[in-house]
């Protein structure tokens, strides 16, 4: 294809003379073009379409204007290829590219969360395996979009011919909010939305359950009491129990205290039942306290 190009401005010296130029078809049927020249990294001049003129971007480009525009046959000549030689080449390119350009490939969503700096907690929204490369990511709060609390990474090549983008949002923990990370691509039909739920509440809820159980075996650890040839034996009175038997056969409380502090010692069990007195101190084993908290 030919492509007339307007003639370079004479100058001396070493100088940069940059072309762009391009047509455009659009999915409705319009069409557009534009050509138009840089001079040392600045505008210089641009082709008028429409009214096949030549438009200078600063005075230094008006004597190249003026003569442009006095050669007739330089602006019909571009109009000639941008309308009508361009838009035929780039309705065959699209022809030619179509079963790739016309891909689909819907996006997956992963959802992840890890703790951030100030005891806050950063959502992440990895969205990758889609094609084509557009695509829209925003966290809802509570199913209002929040773009200006979203950080986006950018989307770049996954190296499979899809593309990968992230967002991320720091949030508060301890504030008990749903966000939902929500994906807008050409592949799906309606928004894809993937939900993180914060609850608060468990979390507490775990913390409570895992004090109860270290309370526990503290009292447990105190509700003992090692007794000679039979090592550590548990307290029946701590425990809130009745009954020397369930704890260890041969032994039963008696109420008679023995030192300052001491309110409840173990006996060995004689024929004469739990409580036989008559045996006095000998063999007596004073344990502590009965309550835990002593």
């Amino acid at each position: 294809m030919t492509q007339p190009w307007a003639p370079a401005p004479c100058v001396s010296g070493f100088h940069t003379f940059q072309l762009k130029y391009g047509c455009e078809l659009w999915g409705d049927g319009s069409k557009g073009v534009f050509l138009k020249y840089a001079y040392d990294g600045r505008d210089f001049i641009s082709f008028d379409m429409g009214q096949e003129t030549w438009v200078a971007a600063d005075d230094g480009a008006q004597v190249t204007k003026q003569k442009w525009d006095a050669e007739r046959s330089i602006a019909q000549g571009l109009r000639a290829y941008l309308d009508q030689e361009c838009i035929e080449w780039l309705g065959k390119y699209l022809e030619y590219g179509k079963e790739t350009l016309q891909r689909r490939e819907p996006p997956r969503v992963h959802v992840s969360d890890r703790p951030s700096r100030y005891g806050l907690t950063t959502l992440s929204c990895r969205v990758h395996g889609f094609y084509p490369r557009n695509v829209a990511v925003v966290w809802l709060k509570k199913g209002v979009a929040v773009p200006q609390e979203t950080i986006q990474w950018g989307v770049f090549p996954s190296g499979d011919g899809t593309y990968q983008t992230r967002a991320t949002i720091e949030i508060d923990p301890s504030s008990e909010t749903d966000y939902t990370c929500c994906v807008e691509h050409p592949s799906l039909t309606a928004d894809l939305r993937s939900n993180v739920m914060l609850i608060v509440g468990v979390v507490i809820g775990v913390l409570v359950l895992v004090a109860i159980v270290a309370g526990a075996v503290v009292c447990l650890s105190k509700c003992r009491v090692s007794v000679p040839g039979h090592g550590d034996v548990p307290i029946p009175q701590c425990l809130g129990w009745e009954s020397a038997d369930l704890l260890w056969p041969g032994w039963a409380p008696t109420p008679i205290p023995t030192a300052p502090g001491v309110s409840a010692v173990w006996l060995p069990r004689s024929a004469a039942g739990p409580r036989a007195a008559p045996w006095g101190t000998k063999g007596q084993f004073a344990l502590g306290p009965p309550s835990c908290g002593s």
